[in-house]
């Protein structure tokens, strides 16, 4: 986390946000410190990825998988 602790119901909000926009988007998103991400393309998810280093505050990192 790059965010005092304190913060973190302020943060929580928009992570919960772009998680369900991801679902919505029929993306699949697995927590637990990371996230694995299913998308057609790379720019998707380098997009998916901006997306919930905003909302989390953290930074991501984009690896393919397979």
């Amino acid at each position: 986390m790059t965010f005092p602790q304190e913060d973190l119901p302020e943060v929580a909000k928009p992570a919960h946000a772009v998680v369900a926009r991801a679902k919505r988007a029929g993306v699949w998103i697995f927590g637990s410190g990371f996230s694995i991400i299913d998308v057609p393309s790379h720019e998707d998810a380098l997009r998916w990825a901006a997306e919930i280093a905003v909302a989390c505050r953290c930074v991501q990192e984009v690896r393919e998988i397979g």
